[in-house]
């Protein structure tokens, strides 16, 4: 499978490990099953992205700089097996990067300083699975797609987190929605997917 993500310069795109093509992977070969969800600081100079190793049934967040080099991991000491970050995503002053981090019963949104190591913050949300993060401009406030773990079948809804506050604040009830949510640069739109006929579809809305 293939994601990418174009640098702020535009010059290059962080993609997932392809099967074949040695020229076209970032990280040299190890010993893990997948890499997913490329991120790019504003300066282009390093990505984020979840790694998930072989044997291991979860994602770890890491770092590597733009040629594949020094990459680490930026699990936290205290993480216990079963924790999965996924998905993250710059702040609008790329001082922090949220990550959705799922754990047992309780969706949980953390939140890693990129400036000092080992500095985070976590906004958990028993009951709800959290699925995509997009921050608001203000930096206080999220868009969120998450599930009710007792009604997974209703699918995914929208909300909007305020990080201050620790609330989740539901917005749409998306029956058919994928979980993909990006904030418009000026933070007045919303792009989400949505399966239309059995296919997924992008849709636009204003932002509350």
């Amino acid at each position: 499978s293939l994601g990418g993500k174009t640098s702020p310069l535009g010059r290059k795109v962080g993609v997932r490990r392809l099967e074949d093509g040695e020229q076209a992977k970032l990280i040299p070969n190890q010993d893990r099953d997948e890499e997913a969800d490329p991120t790019w600081n504003h300066s282009g100079a390093k990505l984020y992205l979840s790694v998930h190793d072989k044997g291991v049934p979860f994602f770890a967040p890491h770092e590597v700089t733009r040629e594949g080099e020094r990459m680490q991991s930026l699990a936290g000491p205290h993480d216990a097996p079963g924790c999965s970050y996924q998905n993250p995503v710059l702040s609008p002053d790329g001082k922090r990067i949220a990550w959705s981090l799922r754990r047992g019963r309780s969706g949980t949104i953390s939140i890693m300083n990129t400036r000092i190591a080992g500095l985070s913050e976590e906004h958990e949300f028993p009951g709800h699975f959290i699925g995509v993060v997009d921050w608001l401009p203000d930096g206080k406030r999220m868009v969120v797609s998450y599930l009710l773990l007792d009604e997974p079948r209703a699918g995914y809804s929208l909300g909007i987190v305020d990080l201050s506050t620790d609330t989740l604040s539901p917005w749409l009830n998306l029956s058919k929605s994928d979980g993909n949510v990006s904030v418009s640069p000026d933070g007045k739109r919303l792009a989400f997917t949505a399966k239309v006929d059995g296919h997924s579809e992008i849709f636009l809305t204003d932002l509350p």
